[in-house]
């Protein structure tokens, strides 16, 4: 058995330089979609107040429950002045992140109680186990291949072993370098994700090497220490091991698409929800790891004396294209809406009944991911013959992770259920993983002019005119222009 991966999550770090506020930082990871519920975050409110004391206590209906945080965790900073007469903007954040955290714990501990384990029981349709606990139910899934090695470091299978050695290597090597060189790593990993290439892949590494300052960031005691844990030498790190690691993160290849013969309930949706939120979190930091040591391989250790030859542009663009969709997916898992809930056939609530039926009840709401909104639909747990629940959960997460996905989620599709759903704000926001061709320019217009942006989406207008004409006269493909 091992706990969800989401609990290893590193807290939020406030670094010099760095454009995001921490209070925006510590919001986004406590209300990020699964990982407290709204009771527990009210109850740890509630005791973090009372122990200030009486003055800071404010109503519950006093504002949202982030305006509620923000302002119970801000009054308890002062913002004063230097020797030298300034504003001490550092021992402002210094002092908030101290309080985020002590907020934090006092979540964990609540969480912890509710999470008290009180019998294990197992499904007979389809042998799936439960964990009944003191305030809910849990489900235990298979582990993945990679899941597998990941959590039994030190005695890893047999057959396993040339795939463990480089994975945990990278990974402690990245574990002993500065947060500062791993925060720049995953600004310029974005900017490589995001931004159309303009250099060969080895010139983007050499790039990526400078910029990140990989020379002086990376000293020889972490060096040694990487050398060690790859088992003297780099000949370890091949395309072979690359394959195999990155093929335990994709689907099987001989993988039928799985008929949805029942759709899920809210409570499977829920777990296919934190399950794609654990795999995207590990493959994302394995990735990262990865990343890291391949630059490191190509920039020093091919041109130097150790060099193995290894042609590591393939396997760049590979690591690429993963760490691509699980920024994608990622974004999905993590972005709440609120949408109607479809009505029913028939309605048992006392409320409907009372009403005048000339008076139109407000629309019930839920608050879902946009991952759940653009694709449950899709999803499918019909078991087929000799198969166990516990592993067709871990085949479907997988199945959305991978990169060749059988569950496509084009760009422009998600940006138009935004803006039906009037989120052109989320639909801006997702710009980022906007495509390049006519029709996508066409929807980023589309999401501008939502947004009261009209000089901007006339820009888009103009430019996706010319492609989406010649599309039309060379009859290359059926456009259908969805008015949202």
């Amino acid at each position: 058995m091992a706990p969800e991966t989401l609990r290893d999550t590193p807290l939020p770090t406030a670094f010099s330089g760095d454009s995001a506020d921490i209070t925006d930082k510590w919001l986004d990871f406590i209300l990020s979609p699964g990982k407290f519920t709204g009771s527990t975050i009210e109850t740890g409110l509630a005791i973090y107040a009372r122990g200030l004391g009486p003055s800071k206590v404010a109503p519950r209906k006093a504002g949202s429950l982030p305006d509620r945080m923000c302002a119970t965790i801000a009054s308890t900073a002062s913002l004063d002045r230097t020797s030298d007469g300034n504003m001490d903007y550092e021992q402002f954040r210094a002092a908030t992140d101290a309080q985020w955290r002590r907020f934090y714990r006092l979540l964990l501990e609540l969480d912890k109680q509710r999470g008290e384990a009180m019998s294990l029981v197992i499904d007979p349709q389809g042998e799936l186990p439960w964990v009944v606990l003191a305030d809910g139910i849990t489900a235990i899934r298979d582990c993945s291949g990679l899941e597998r090695i990941w959590h039994n470091n030190g005695m890893v299978e047999a057959g396993t072993e040339h795939i463990a050695r480089p994975l945990f290597a990278a990974a402690s090597f990245r574990d002993s370098l500065s947060d500062q060189f791993i925060h720049s790593c995953k600004a310029m990993l974005l900017e490589e994700i995001f931004q159309e290439p303009s250099l060969t892949d080895p010139a983007r590494m050499r790039a990526f090497y400078d910029k990140c300052d990989f020379s002086n960031q990376i000293g020889d005691e972490e060096y040694s220490q990487l050398v060690s844990g790859l088992g003297g030498d780099f000949k370890s790190v091949t395309p072979q091991v690359y394959q195999a690691m990155l093929g335990l993160m994709n689907a099987a290849d001989d993988s039928d698409k799985r008929p949805q013969v029942l759709p899920l309930a809210e409570f499977g949706n829920k777990l296919v929800l934190k399950g794609v939120q654990e795999a995207t979190e590990l493959h994302h930091n394995i990735c990262l790891d990865q990343l890291i040591l391949l630059i490191l391989v190509e920039a020093e250790i091919n041109h130097g004396e150790e060099g193995i030859q290894f042609e590591t542009a393939e396997v760049f663009s590979q690591l690429m294209l993963m760490l691509t969709r699980l920024e994608l997916v990622n974004w999905l898992a993590s972005t709440q809406i609120s949408l109607p809930l479809k009505k029913t056939e028939r309605s048992n609530s006392i409320t409907e009944k009372s009403m005048s039926p000339t008076r139109k009840p407000p629309p019930r709401m839920e608050t879902i991911t946009v991952l759940e909104g653009v694709l449950r639909h899709l999803f499918g747990l019909d078991l087929r013959r000799d198969e166990t629940m516990s592993s067709i959960i871990t085949e479907l997460i997988i199945q959305i992770c991978a990169p060749d996905s059988e569950y496509e989620a084009p760009p422009a599709v998600i940006q138009c259920f935004l803006l039906k759903n009037d989120r052109a704000d989320l639909a801006i926001e997702f710009s980022r993983f906007a495509g390049h061709d006519a029709f996508s320019t066409y929807i980023q217009g589309r999401a501008c002019l939502a947004a009261n942006d009209a000089l901007t989406a006339s820009t888009l207008f103009k430019k996706a005119a010319f492609g989406m004409g010649k599309c039309i006269e060379d009859n290359f493909v059926e456009i259908v222009l969805i008015f949202v």
